[in-house]
C-alpha cells in the first residue's frame, strides 16, 4: 500500500501534463472515424479522462477539460478544422464537458484545502507542545526562534517564498493592517490565492517585494497576517 501511495504522489505533478496531452492525441488519432465511432461515445471517454484528471489535481483537471473541449471542437463537430460551432446539441456537450472538469476539480481542490487545514492544526498542536518542552530549560535563541515560528505557521510549509522586483503590477497586495476591524480575541488570518500575493518592504531603501505563493498541489491557503509582517520585516532587517 505504502509503494502505491509513493507511485501515485510521484505521478500526480505530471498529471497537470499528462491528462491534457492524452485528451488533444485521443482526439486527433480519431478524427478519422468520427462517424463510426460517435462524438458522443468520444465525448464521453474524454470526459472520463478530465475525471481523472480532476480527482487528481484540480488544476490538472480545469485544463484538461479546456483541451478536451477544445480538441473535441476543432476536430469531431462541424464544421471540422475550426472552432465554431453550428449545431446546438454540440453547444451543450462541449459545455458539459467543461462544466464536468470545473466541478470535479473545484471539489478536488475543497477536499485538498480541508485536508491541509485539518493536518495543519494537528501539526500545531504538537508543534506548541514541543515548543514549551525546548523552554522548560535554557536553549540558545537561534533553536527558541526556530521552534516558535514552527509552532506559530504551519499553514506556511504550504507557501513558497521569493524575492521580486519593483515591477510587481498585477500582484495583489498584502496589507500589513486587516482592512476591517477584528475582535480583540480572534486571529488575523487572511486567504492567500493559489496565484499568490506580494508584501511590500517598510524601508524604501530595502528594494522588491517579497512574494507569498501557494504550492500548485494546494491552491489558496489560509494565513496568519501577524507572522508574515514579522517575517518580512525580518528579511527587511536582514537586508537592510
Amino acid at each position: 500500500m505504502e509503494a502505491n501511495n509513493s507511485l501515485i504522489n510521484k505521478l500526480t505533478p505530471l498529471s497537470v501534463i499528462v491528462f491534457p496531452l492524452a485528451a488533444f492525441v485521443f482526439s486527433w488519432a480519431t478524427a478519422s472515424v468520427t462517424e463510426s465511432i460517435g462524438v458522443a461515445n468520444l465525448a464521453l471517454t474524454l470526459a472520463i479522462m478530465t475525471v481523472t484528471a480532476g480527482f487528481l489535481r484540480w488544476d490538472a483537471g480545469i485544463i484538461t477539460s479546456l483541451v478536451a473541449a477544445i480538441a473535441l471542437n476543432f476536430f469531431h463537430t462541424e464544421p471540422v478544422h475550426s472552432l465554431r460551432i453550428t449545431a446546438g446539441s454540440d453547444v451543450v456537450m462541449i459545455s458539459l464537458l467543461i462544466a464536468i472538469g470545473l466541478g470535479v476539480s473545484a471539489v478536488t481542490a475543497t477536499k485538498v484545502r480541508r485536508s491541509v487545514k485539518s493536518i495543519t492544526a494537528d501539526v500545531s498542536t504538537s508543534q506548541k507542545g514541543e515548543l514549551q518542552e525546548v523552554l522548560s530549560t535554557p536553549v540558545p535563541f537561534s533553536r527558541a526562534w526556530s521552534a516558535a515560528i514552527q509552532a506559530e505557521a504551519q499553514e506556511l510549509h504550504h507557501v513558497n517564498v521569493s524575492l521580486i522586483g519593483n515591477d510587481a503590477a498585477g500582484i495583489p497586495v498584502i496589507s500589513r493592517r486587516s482592512p476591517n476591524p477584528l475582535p480583540s480575541d480572534t486571529e488575523d488570518q487572511f486567504v492567500l490565492p493559489a496565484t499568490g500575493a506580494i508584501m511590500r518592504f517598510s524601508d524604501p531603501r530595502v528594494a522588491g517585494a517579497v512574494l507569498f505563493q501557494p504550492k500548485s498541489d494546494v491552491g489558496s491557503v489560509t494565513v496568519s497576517r501577524n507572522v508574515v509582517t514579522a517575517f518580512v520585516h525580518q528579511l527587511e532587517l536582514a537586508l537592510h
